[in-house]
């Protein structure tokens, strides 16, 4: 179908007479007369005002074939009570998605290096607590060893379980500098239990 019969047949079908058309558009009668017979065509602010009217898009109206999808005028009603936001409303949340942008972007780079950070960490570590040139797990290495892969697993969950719950993920990435540091503190506390044990 061409533009002017689906003008036609959309009219006929809304039960509008050329005349009340003419007058939801602010047109004559001779025009949409000729905008059916194809002597002229409706320009662009008509076209849309034409789809807002029958509940059709735009496309449906330029293209040929048969509509994609028709709008439900009860759908029209509620775009009209959206609320309309102010500029500085906009500002305001522009501000905020970026500032967000910023925190996770800083959370992934944390959870991505994490494991790298600790690996060298530990790397040092045991260069540093070398007494010779062979490797020899102390009491203390082979107590860590033995529950840092639960430890690290519990991080995991509440970081997860919190971030899921709260929905608050521009702040639950702190999970991860503390986890870190407190398995610090943790594997000092045990070295230095050991070593008085030791020396005992």
């Amino acid at each position: 179908m061409r533009l002017g019969q689906k003008i036609a047949a959309l009219h006929k079908k809304n039960h509008l007479f050329q005349e009340a058309l003419a007058e939801k558009m602010n047109v004559s009668r001779q025009a949409v007369s000729q905008w059916e017979s194809e002597q002229s065509i409706p320009d662009i602010e008509k076209i849309v005002a034409l789809s807002e009217l029958f509940g059709v898009t735009t496309d449906y109206l330029l293209k040929s074939g048969s509509p994609s999808f028709e709008l439900n005028h009860k759908d029209n009603n509620l775009t009209e009570e959206l609320p309309i936001l102010s500029d500085q409303q906009e500002q305001g949340y522009l501000t905020a998605a970026q500032k967000s942008a910023s925190l996770r972007a800083l959370a992934i780079s944390l959870i991505i290096r994490s494991p790298a950070i600790l690996c060298f960490s530990t790397a040092l570590a045991i260069m540093l607590d070398l007494g010779n040139l062979t490797i020899q797990l102390t009491g203390c290495r082979k107590i860590m060893n033995k529950y840092a892969t639960l430890y690290w697993l519990i991080a995991v969950l509440l970081y997860l379980g919190y971030s899921f719950i709260t929905n608050d993920w521009e702040r639950s990435w702190i999970i991860w500098p503390i986890a870190g540091i407190l398995y610090g503190i943790i594997e000092k506390i045990i070295s230095l239990c050991h070593n008085d044990i030791a020396a005992e």
